[in-house]
């Protein structure tokens, strides 16, 4: 399910969601105050709606989270990979200054042919 929500809410809709329900709050701010000051139907949809919100706030949170974290794991490879690699070229130096070796002429490793 998780792998359906990736695809079909995407962080622009997220964005342009809240933009267009941040405006809808704004305009009723002036009905709300002035008209139903005392409806509870209106108090109940607004904490509904906050808690809602709150929940998809939060979904997000721990998705980019988790996304970083993923991101911070490929880090910490490449880091280990680049050690090795620079190991390996430590190791290939130390043994280009040796003297050459028939096992290498034969091979083809030996740089001084």
């Amino acid at each position: 399910m998780n792998d359906w929500l990736n695809k079909f809410i995407t962080p622009r809709m997220m964005e342009n969601g809240h933009l267009y329900l941040t405006v809808v709050w704004i305009i009723l701010i002036i009905p709300s105050a002035v008209l139903w000051k005392d409806s509870v139907p209106y108090l109940v949809a607004i904490s509904v709606y906050a808690v809602i919100t709150g929940h998809i706030s939060s979904w997000q949170a721990a998705r980019v989270e988790r996304i970083q974290d993923d991101d911070d794991d490929v880090a910490e490879a490449n880091e280990n990979i680049r050690a090795v690699m620079k190991h390996l070229e430590n190791i290939e130096q130390k043994l280009d200054r040796l003297p050459s070796t028939g096992y290498r002429k034969e091979y083809g490793t030996d740089q001084a042919q």
